[in-house]
């Protein structure tokens, strides 16, 4: 049976983690980016899991 990755989805929960953590920053600007960066690191991850085939599996024709 094979596998993917499971760093993307390590990376992922790490920005869910910062986005909550945002919420007890004091300074607003800076909770305002720690949030977003959190967010974005983690979809950008997902992403990256989803789109990455497993191994031993053919990858989807490209367009």
């Amino acid at each position: 049976m094979s596998e993917r990755s499971p760093t993307p989805l390590a990376v992922a929960i790490m920005g869910l983690l910062l986005a909550i953590i945002s919420y007890a920053v004091k300074d607003e600007s800076l909770g305002r980016l720690v949030y977003g960066s959190g967010l974005l690191s983690a979809g950008f991850a997902l992403l990256h899991w989803f789109a990455t085939p497993a191994s031993g599996k053919k990858a989807p024709p490209r367009l």
